[in-house]
């Protein structure tokens, strides 16, 4: 994974689409934020069969994930 890791950042524009299980495409996300400045720049849907939502991408504050600090 760490060659395709290697080219989503020094070639974005080459990648359309991702399709990634749920850890992989954590990294990607991560990574891709990084390169257009970060989270709260990253877009983000989720779709369901009734509604969706888009918004972008935030983590919490850090003191409500105690096993990060």
């Amino acid at each position: 994974m760490g060659v395709y890791y290697y080219q989503l950042a020094a070639r974005p524009e080459s990648f359309e689409v991702l399709v990634l299980p749920n850890l992989y495409g954590d990294i990607a996300s991560d990574l891709c934020a990084g390169l257009i400045g970060g989270l709260g720049l990253t877009p983000s849907g989720n779709i369901g069969t009734e509604a969706a939502i888009f918004e972008s991408v935030i983590y919490p504050h850090p003191n409500h994930h105690h096993h990060l600090v």
